[in-house]
């Protein structure tokens, strides 16, 4: 049985079969009707948030803020997804996320980086793969927060690796989708998504960038070094990894040779990055690793390690939990420049130290 009722949103009368209506469905003449209402009430909720947002002030020290664009670079992420709700407009299928995940025990960083941006929420996920360790997760989704805080965060704290692409096309569709009243803007944006590293894009074009950190030098024990060291500590806080490798050598008094090992990995899409960053190193090697598909910045040399390496992080200090990792990297590179390391009782030492460390490196014997 049909029955005659009015639409929301154009305030046209149409017919309806009467159990929809019962249901809560039938309250729109058309499709298009159903997206230009949702996005009237998306607009309201957005423009209160909006309202309620224009009052915080962020106070955000440009250290601290390249810090977080370089760790992002390591382990953010800018994701477009869509409902699977059948009964939902097009419209209403579309939600942005940007998305901060490290371990459980680095959340103290993330709250830090909730208190600056004055935006977001913490997530804790338990991970169920054996040795697997359970996650933090910082995630903005308001639409409110996204355009007034994240995107211009975002614009002054430039990205530098491949995540510059997946933000660039995250802050267009955002535009997009905030100022368009297309009924298709869902099928517009996925469209557009698919470039996205999220979006299933697999055959990417290398990017040419890594010049914009370029723009100063800063010097550490009178050799040039990356601008803003604090986005390279970020970056490394990401993707780093400060490991000790103990293999037997029969040149050494104690039978054992200790080698200090210093790695960033990056996709190979990345490569431009991680050329920089050895150029202003100035220092190591890049090699690729066809196990994981990605390239991995590496420096071995115990002289790079102690004149160049831990100089830098002594300057600009790491944040997150490989801070710890790093003062006992520093603490056994002092073992071996006083020659402990020759000794019975100095190997143990280091045995011992490294035991404590995250990345533990390995026994190459």
């Amino acid at each position: 049985m049909q029955v005659l009722t009015t639409c929301q949103n154009c305030g046209k009368e149409f017919l309806v079969i009467k159990k929809e209506l019962n249901r809560g469905n039938g309250r729109f003449c058309s499709r298009k009707c159903s997206a230009a209402f949702g996005n009237m009430i998306r607009n309201k909720v957005w423009k209160k948030n909006l309202l309620s947002s224009q009052g915080k002030t962020l106070e955000i020290s440009d250290d601290f803020g390249h810090y977080i664009s370089g760790l992002v670079d390591g382990e953010g992420s800018f994701i477009i997804s869509f409902a699977s709700k059948e009964n939902q407009s097009y419209r209403t299928q579309v939600r942005f996320t940007f998305k901060l995940e490290l371990t459980k025990a680095d959340d103290e960083i993330l709250k830090l980086i909730q208190n600056a941006l004055l935006c977001g929420r913490i997530h804790y996920v338990k991970r169920k793969e054996d040795n697997a360790q359970d996650a933090c997760r910082f995630i903005v989704q308001s639409l409110a927060e996204l355009n007034e805080v994240v995107i211009p965060f975002f614009d002054k704290f430039k990205l530098k690796s491949s995540k510059l692409l997946d933000y660039e096309i995250f802050k267009e569709c955002l535009a997009l989708y905030l100022n368009s009243d297309s009924a298709d803007i869902a099928r517009m944006i996925y469209q557009k998504r698919t470039s996205m590293n999220n979006g299933g894009n697999k055959s990417r074009k290398k990017l040419d960038i890594g010049e914009g950190m370029s723009q100063v030098n800063v010097v550490v024990q009178g050799k040039p070094h990356i601008y803003s060291g604090h986005y390279v500590s970020g970056l490394v806080d990401g993707e780093g990894c400060f490991s000790v490798i103990i293999s037997r050598d029969s040149n050494y008094k104690a039978g054992i040779r200790v080698k200090l090992h210093f790695t960033v990995t990056l996709a190979a899409i990345n490569l431009k990055l991680l050329t920089t960053l050895k150029n202003y190193f100035g220092c190591g090697n890049i090699y690729y690793n066809k196990a994981e598909k990605a390239y991995v910045y590496s420096v071995q040399s115990f002289k790079d390690n102690i004149n160049r390496i831990i100089p830098f992080f002594d300057r600009y200090p790491l944040r997150a939990k490989k801070r710890k990792d790093f003062a006992i990297y520093k603490e056994i590179a002092n073992l071996i420049r006083v020659k402990r390391h020759l000794t019975e009782e100095g190997i143990a030492k280091i045995f011992a130290l490294r035991a404590q460390m995250e990345e533990r490196g390995i026994n190459a014997y």
